[in-house]
């Protein structure tokens, strides 16, 4: 027999409990034991407790789903999986929740209704600016997918296992990132027809599919890589200085090609359309030369000694100063300027102009991206992780990660900010611009909104092992 069960938990039911938690308003919140736990394809079945939150009411119906999914299993007949082709595929290797098929609104929708009700909302969302151009193209090339494997197949025939099987036929030709974003585009499927009464689940059945891993596929630029790249360079101190002003800044790529000598007539109007009128930031984003007429641009501020930089991602606006420098080694991101300056032979308003165009604009981020990856394959004869050597985007944590080290080596830290800077209605574009924080710590250089991203980008995946082969 279990233990008897204490008095504040004695009115409630079988497998349902009532803990402590300092982070819950009341003081307490529920769980569950897992009835699922060890049970290959269960609903989170390596979890031993299910959490069910603070408010007793929401907690008891989430007990009771999951105990009708229980009811459900255990009349569950596995069955075969059968595709709109008439073929019959081997189900599974594990049986999944009956619960989570799809219950349409009408007998006659079929699963390319919902594909196209789909398609429609990204339009939508693109012209209202919620999505860019490449976003929605992506999305398209998942819904074709979607739309191609299940052919005239009613919407009720959708379950985690059929959707598993599409999932499968993936991973099993090793495109595991493709099959990550199938997976997440039938989740934002469902997700979007349920909101609209087209379909109706207790549960999304995607949520009872396998995720998908990713193995990591490409090498991170370790301390010693990046100084043998820049020795590589003597003879092409254009490229040079800028792999030097993209480590110091940890800029994406886009937002480093767009940076200007000085602030335009142009920038407070530039900022407020990009801000405050969707359609406009959609057709600034539609490419790099959108990007270049009409979003906004980083700029070199002289007489305050700062570089102002604008996120285009995340909208942020956050400030560097002249002196800012990630490694002793290292210039300091002044001088790395004013030696990008003295190579531009002609008048030019980007800082990125290459030095042998006659024209006023500046480098384009697929073609520096592909001149440092050339200039790797060729110039350092490395045993990359999987044959694939560190591409342009690997600077951006380098130079988190070497200002961190720089932190530890000077043994203090400066002040810390916040970089979540964006426009609020109460704001103007100048007061935005004016009190942009000075970025100055390893933590605030890369202007996430919040930490974990930050960290899930920073993971110094394989470094190591990298290293210990001598890279």
């Amino acid at each position: 027999m279990g233990r008897k069960r204490t008095q504040e938990n004695a009115d409630l039911p079988q497998g349902f409990y009532r803990k402590s938690c300092k982070k819950s308003a009341s003081g307490f919140a529920f769980q569950m034991i897992n009835p699922f736990y060890c049970i290959v394809g269960g609903l989170k079945s390596d979890k031993k407790v299910i959490s069910l939150g603070s408010n007793f009411d929401r907690a008891l119906q989430k007990y009771n789903k999951v105990q009708e999914g229980v009811h459900a299993w255990n009349k569950a007949n596995p069955g075969s999986v059968i595709t709109s082709s008439g073929l019959v595929i081997p189900p599974p290797a594990y049986i999944k929740v009956p619960l989570s098929t799809v219950v349409t609104c009408k007998s006659s929708l079929k699963v390319r209704d919902l594909v196209a009700f789909t398609k429609n909302k990204q339009r939508i969302h693109k012209s209202h600016g919620s999505i860019s151009p490449t976003t929605e193209k992506n999305y398209l090339v998942q819904l074709n997918k979607i739309e191609a494997w299940w052919g005239e197949s009613p919407a009720n025939l959708i379950s985690s296992a059929n959707i598993q099987a599409h999932i499968n036929q993936l991973l099993e030709k090793e495109s595991y990132r493709t099959a990550k974003e199938l997976r997440s585009m039938y989740s934002k499927m469902l997700k979007a027809c349920y909101t609209e009464g087209l379909v109706s689940f207790p549960f999304n059945p995607v949520e009872h599919t396998e995720p998908v891993k990713v193995p990591v596929k490409r090498s991170r630029i370790s301390e010693r890589v990046f100084k043998l790249i820049l020795s590589t360079l003597e003879k092409k101190p254009f490229l040079k200085s800028v792999i030097e002003l993209a480590t110091t800044t940890a800029l994406r790529i886009t937002d480093l090609c767009l940076i200007r000598i000085a602030k335009g007539e142009d920038w407070d109007e530039r900022v407020k359309h990009f801000e405050q009128n969707a359609s406009y930031r959609a057709q600034a984003s539609q490419s790099f030369q959108s990007r270049v007429d009409l979003a906004p641009y980083s700029y070199v501020d002289q007489d305050k000694g700062e570089l102002v930089i604008y996120q285009q991602k995340t909208r942020h606006v956050v400030k560097l100063k002249l002196s800012h420098r990630v490694n002793k080694d290292l210039p300091s991101l002044g001088e790395i300027i004013m030696d990008l300056l003295k190579q531009v032979t002609i008048d030019s308003t980007f800082l990125l102009k290459e030095p042998a165009s006659k024209e006023n604009k500046p480098i384009s981020p697929e073609k520096l991206s592909k001149t440092l990856t050339a200039l790797v394959h060729k110039e350092i004869k490395l045993d990359w992780l999987n044959s694939k050597a560190p591409t342009f985007a690997e600077l951006r944590p380098l130079g988190r990660n070497l200002l961190q080290e720089f932190e530890t080596e000077l043994g203090s830290s400066p002040a810390k900010c916040n970089s979540n800077n964006r426009i609020t209605q109460s704001s103007t574009i100048q007061e935005i611009a004016t009190n942009a924080p000075v970025v100055s710590t390893s933590s605030d250089m890369l202007g996430h909104k919040n930490m974990k991203p930050m960290y899930a980008y920073l993971q110094k995946r394989d470094l190591t092992l990298q290293e210990s082969q001598g890279f």
